[in-house]
């Protein structure tokens, strides 16, 4: 009887170590000028056109940096960042600022096909001392509602240099 309940404690154990190590955490990102707090459940993975490119199952994160001096923006105006993104990706949508001058963001939301799946995108954009960052949240259009809040969260946690 005794040699059974010990098998039985170490196997409890083991399923809850196991199920403890399967449990979603938050975890702290940093490349290329860009800090963020996701998930465990993000994995970094590369893309030759992306400088920071994070995917979990059902969303992804992806961010680029552009030095100040080669966007055309005068006066380091963000929404005027924000609007030459767009512009040049073809994209129209209506820009939204949040935060103070500190951890101001500019956002905006467009849709895009890639294949014939369609995705709907969450732009983010902030100033750095020498760099525009510009990033991306997305999800399949049909789920992006789901995870809109969370998209937004997430992107009050990004950093920059």
């Amino acid at each position: 009887m005794k040699i059974k309940n010990f098998f039985l404690i170490v196997l409890s154990i083991t399923i809850l170590s196991i199920l403890s190590g399967c449990k979603v955490q938050e975890k702290k990102f940093s490349s290329h000028g860009i800090t963020i707090m996701l998930t465990n459940q993000f994995k970094e993975q590369h893309d030759e056109n992306v400088q920071v490119f994070l995917v979990a199952k059902k969303y992804g994160f992806m961010g680029n940096a552009e030095n100040k001096a080669f966007t055309g923006v005068n006066n380091n105006e963000l929404e005027h960042y924000t609007s030459l993104v767009l512009k040049n990706s073809n994209k129209e949508a209506e820009i939204f600022t949040f935060g103070n001058d500190e951890e101001k963001f500019c956002y905006a939301y467009y849709t895009a096909k890639v294949g014939i799946v369609s995705y709907k995108y969450m732009l983010v954009t902030k100033e750095g001392l020498a760099d525009y960052y510009t990033m991306n949240f997305w999800s399949k259009e049909a789920n992006f509602d789901k995870y809109e809040t969370q998209f937004f969260e997430w992107a009050k946690t990004i950093r920059v240099e």
